[in-house]
């Protein structure tokens, strides 16, 4: 699921995640709804050849798109599972 992963120190992380086909059609707002305050931050979308920064909550996520995320080992543990 992780592509590549750069520590940040601190226990932060930025990770690279390929969208699954099964959140193909998902918005960012559904993905990150119902979540603690921990969760971890969208830098930012790769969707084919476009990299979109501040990503509104109705951006529509497709099968294959990037997700790069930050946030701390823990959030983005507890994240894993609504991306598989």
């Amino acid at each position: 699921m992780v592509n590549d992963y750069i520590p940040m120190g601190n226990g932060e992380f930025v990770v690279e995640i390929r969208v699954s086909d099964r959140l193909d059609g998902t918005s960012l707002s559904r993905l990150f709804q119902n979540g603690s305050d921990d969760v971890p931050q969208v830098l930012l979308v790769k969707h084919r050849s476009q990299s979109i920064v501040h990503s509104p909550e109705d951006h529509v996520l497709y099968a294959k798109d990037i997700l790069v995320l930050f946030g701390t080992l823990e959030s983005l543990r507890a994240f894993a599972p609504k991306l598989a």
